[in-house]
């Protein structure tokens, strides 16, 4: 009887010590990686599931929201793909946008954030106001489930 006492107490010990760890995934900062059209275009292509924005460099929202991902990143482990149109190498502006308006129809401006799940579009983070905050950036993840 003292023995599955002991089986019991052990058991208990164990799962409340590993219960109570954190996952080290979620730990882990997000990061930004910057892509090109091509490389967005082979991720639909490869049906993967990520989150992409757009951008320019002069951009003044765009360098807003980049500084609001500086703070948010390092607390949330995602990483979202950044295109940034001034980075496409002989395409005019209305270049990029015939290769972007196939795969997110109502591409208007910067920045415009967009999760895409199987190679689907599937939702778009672009207010009426151009300015996207931390706290409409949280609820457009927990409403698509991305982290």
């Amino acid at each position: 009887m003292k023995c599955i006492k002991k089986i019991i107490v052990l058991l208990m010990a164990f799962v409340m010590v590993t219960g109570c760890q954190t996952n080290p995934e979620s730990s882990k900062p997000g990061t930004i990686k910057e892509i090109n059209i091509d490389k967005m275009v082979e991720k639909f292509d490869n049906e993967d599931t990520f989150v992409v924005m757009i951008t320019q460099t002069d951009c003044g929202y765009c360098k807003d929201f980049h500084e609001l991902l500086d703070n948010w990143l390092p607390t949330h482990n995602l990483t979202i793909y950044e295109v940034n149109l001034d980075h496409e190498e002989n395409a005019t502006p209305n270049d990029n946008l015939a290769r972007i308006r196939p795969y997110f129809s109502n591409f208007k401006y910067t920045p415009s954030v967009y999760y895409v799940k199987g190679g689907e579009f599937v939702s778009d983070l672009n207010p009426q106001v151009q300015t996207i905050t931390e706290s409409m950036l949280n609820q457009w993840i927990r409403q698509n489930n991305i982290l």
